[in-house]
């Protein structure tokens, strides 16, 4: 049984994961973009600690973290991919 704590922690993950993902994709033309898309990854970071510190770590808890995580920082990986492919042949900026 899923102690009410816990549910509201993957409530509160799974909001900060889609919140963040809408901001990437929907709010390109806002000025502070960036610094609302870090913070929401901040957030998003701590409350995986969180999930994952009070709950035992099966596999499904890790998964669902991780995918979350996955999702909700899809911005962050589609940035890092594309500095490394700048980076391979002198394109960086």
């Amino acid at each position: 049984m899923v102690r009410r704590s816990e549910a509201f922690l993957w409530v509160y993950f799974g909001a900060a994961s889609l919140l963040s993902f809408f901001v990437a994709q929907e709010l390109w033309m806002f000025g502070r973009r960036g610094i609302l898309l870090v913070s929401l990854g901040f957030l998003n970071c701590f409350l995986a600690g969180l999930i994952l510190g009070r709950n035992a770590r099966d596999r499904r808890t890790v998964v669902f973290v991780i995918l979350g995580l996955v999702f909700g920082q899809l911005w962050a990986i589609e940035t890092a991919f594309t500095f490394l492919f700048w980076s391979l042949k002198g394109f960086a900026p």
